[in-house]
């Protein structure tokens, strides 16, 4: 029974974020909030750039997050459940999608003014 229920999550979270890439990747509008601030109009040249670029990664990064977040949530929640194999394959989710998201990190040093 648990089985049927934890392939079904991993479905879903594959098709979630096959989903969310595919969207990305066509580049259809959406409208995402970012706390990332504007880039600095003084800056100019390889600077500009460089801060350009560190938004964008900023932006995809909290994009993947908070597409990655109902899947983490769920699976952490199947990491305190009484079956064992259940509450195992719970941790390889959440250590999978935490890899993805530490994997996004920033690549980019900050540009200075």
């Amino acid at each position: 029974m648990w089985g049927a229920a934890l392939v079904g999550l991993v479905i879903g979270i594959g098709i979630g974020a096959l989903v969310m890439w595919a969207i990305a990747r066509r580049g259809a509008p959406v409208q995402m909030v970012t706390a990332t601030p504007p880039v600095d109009p003084g800056l100019t040249g390889a600077a500009a750039d460089l801060a350009a670029l560190r938004k964008t990664w900023q932006t995809r990064r909290h994009d993947v997050r908070g597409a990655l977040s109902p899947g983490l949530l769920t699976a952490d929640r199947l990491t305190g459940h009484a079956d064992e194999q259940v509450r195992r394959a719970g941790e390889i989710i959440v250590q999978s999608l935490q890899r993805a998201i530490d994997a996004m990190a920033d690549p980019a040093p900050k540009a200075e003014s």
